[in-house]
């Protein structure tokens, strides 16, 4: 249970990285 909840952590980390990079470009545009 444990692990899954670490990976689910991971997932949304990293969707979080994508929607900021996503942000910042559509402000640099």
């Amino acid at each position: 249970m444990e692990k899954c909840h670490q990976i689910m952590l991971a997932k949304f980390e990293q969707l979080n990285q994508e929607v900021e990079q996503l942000e910042n470009t559509a402000k640099n545009a």
